[in-house]
């Protein structure tokens, strides 16, 4: 869910995937992972790229937040 080519949000409930894969449209975005049971939130990454892949700790409730940078 979120908002086109500005926020995205992934949440994965029980599901406990070693990583995440987004195909998004070209620009620049802020990377966070979320864990919703401890509220934590960390930077992972602020990238250029359409396509990537980011490793996951393999918990349950965990989020992934992107959003683009404007600049």
């Amino acid at each position: 869910m979120g908002v086109p080519e500005q926020y995205y949000l992934a949440y994965f409930g029980i599901h406990q995937p070693g990583r995440a894969i987004f195909d998004l449209p070209e620009g620049q975005y802020q990377v966070e992972v979320m864990d919703t049971w401890e509220m934590t939130i960390t930077l992972i990454a602020e990238i250029k790229i359409e396509k990537f892949q980011i490793e996951l700790p393999s918990k349950p409730y965990m989020a992934v937040r992107v959003r683009r940078v404007i600049s």
